[in-house]
């Protein structure tokens, strides 16, 4: 039940015949998780979760390939909520870590 919700949350009740009361608590749910990835901090930084100075021979790398590898590394470590594989792809092309898809469990740091 609470897959079809979340696949048609704007009819639920036409598409999975879902009472009333599991539409508002799988939204609910939803709503939570969201407002957990919107407060991600924006100065999320990697140095919070590893050892800079193991990271000492990635010196000649660009900034923000610094920055992947550090996040990729702590996500695989610290078992991150989220594809840590996925996210380090991301984070290659688009220069920046998905935050909002891998993070510390829990912590919605």
């Amino acid at each position: 039940m609470d897959c079809c919700i979340k696949k048609y949350p704007l009819s639920p009740l036409e598409n999975c015949t879902a009472s009333r009361s599991d539409v508002l608590r799988v939204l609910r749910e939803i709503a939570e998780v969201s407002d957990v990835v919107a407060n991600i901090n924006e100065d999320f930084n990697p140095d919070d979760y590893v050892d800079s100075d193991e990271f000492a021979n990635n010196e000649d790398l660009p900034e923000w390939k610094q920055r992947c590898i550090k996040f990729y590394v702590a996500c695989t470590e610290r078992r991150w909520t989220g594809n840590c594989y996925d996210c380090i792809r991301y984070c290659e092309g688009q220069r920046k870590w998905p935050k909002d898809r891998c993070h510390p469990s829990g912590e919605g740091n």
